[in-house]
């Protein structure tokens, strides 16, 4: 009995230990399953986070490209307007030098309109020079035949305080009709008309004055320096050039030159009725010419009156 029961004990241990590793096996298998369904999620995952990583990697290459076709744009544009200015500066600068040789042009015209002038105004000059050389021989020779004032038959003339004698001259003989001889530093000329006398030496300086129609000027030379002949160019308002415009500009009541020259075409004369009279005075010279009354300009003074002012205004300068 006892090996029966000990049998027994055994059967049944055996039996459930047979069913524990039956059970064992199955949960084995269960676990098995579950980290086969465990492995295939932690795949699934890994491949979705993949993909978004991938997603976006796209994205952002996509932004650069769309970035750098935007700078290429914008590269591009500013190309263009930098090709736009370069051209207006190429014309700019096309069109100053074009200025540029016309501004030359016009300064060698003005030289050369200079040298023209100085060339007539030298001329003009060396024919006074030459005409006052003729004049101080042809008086020379008629000395013999020149009458002293009664005033000082025997006494030599007396200089005034701006004439002085030139150390090293040699003294003028002047005879009178009763065969005196009075000798002096001067030529002594003897006016017949007005009675007065006066001396060659007193003739410093000879000018050449240009009075045009539309613009004037002088030049000038010492008697003792003929060749160093000297244009002016200095004018009111107006400095280089060597003639001004002959234009006077009166008060409202034309009494008073208020300008002239450059100055008086400066301002306009307004169109309102109580500046109508207040205009430039211009083209006067032409009332000195052969014209017909009609062909000359209408004048709100009388022209001798406009040429005196004018020739004061310029012996101002």
């Amino acid at each position: 009995m006892n090996l029966l029961e000990k049998f027994d004990k055994l059967n049944n241990k055996l039996t459930n230990l047979l069913e524990e590793n039956k059970e064992l096996k199955q949960q084995n298998k269960n676990l098995q399953e579950e980290n086969q369904v465990l492995k295939e999620k932690l795949n699934e995952r890994d491949y979705k986070n993949l993909q978004e990583e991938i997603k976006k990697l796209k994205q952002h290459v996509l932004n650069l490209e769309n970035k750098k076709y935007e700078q290429l744009e914008i590269t591009s544009q500013n190309l263009e307007e930098y090709k736009r200015k370069y051209k207006i500066l190429q014309e700019e600068n096309k069109n100053l030098n074009e200025r540029e040789t016309q501004f030359q042009q016009h300064i060698q015209n003005l030289e050369k309109q200079k040298s023209e002038q100085l060339e007539i105004f030298s001329q003009n000059l060396e024919k006074a020079l030459g005409k006052l050389e003729l004049d101080e021989s042809d008086e020379l020779d008629e000395e013999d035949s020149v009458q002293v004032p009664k005033e000082a038959p025997n006494k030599e003339p007396v200089p005034t305080p701006l004439q002085k004698k030139a150390p090293n001259k040699e003294p003028v003989s002047i005879k009178s009709k009763s065969n005196q001889t009075h000798s002096s530093g001067y030529s002594y000329l003897w006016n017949k008309s007005s009675g007065n006398s006066f001396y060659k030496n007193d003739i410093r300086i000879v000018v050449g004055l240009d009075f045009g129609t539309t613009y004037s000027g002088f030049s000038y030379c010492h008697v003792a320096d003929s060749e160093n002949i000297v244009t002016n160019d200095k004018w009111p308002e107006n400095f280089g050039n060597l003639k001004t415009n002959t234009v006077l500009q009166y008060d409202c009541e034309y009494d008073k030159v208020e300008s002239w020259g450059l100055p008086a075409l400066a301002k306009r004369p307004n169109r309102r009725k109580n500046e109508i009279r207040k205009r430039p005075v211009e083209l006067f010279k032409l009332h000195l010419g052969n014209l017909s009354d009609n062909l000359k300009p209408k004048l709100p003074i009388d022209y001798k009156k406009a040429i005196s002012d004018y020739l004061g205004e310029i012996g101002k300068v």
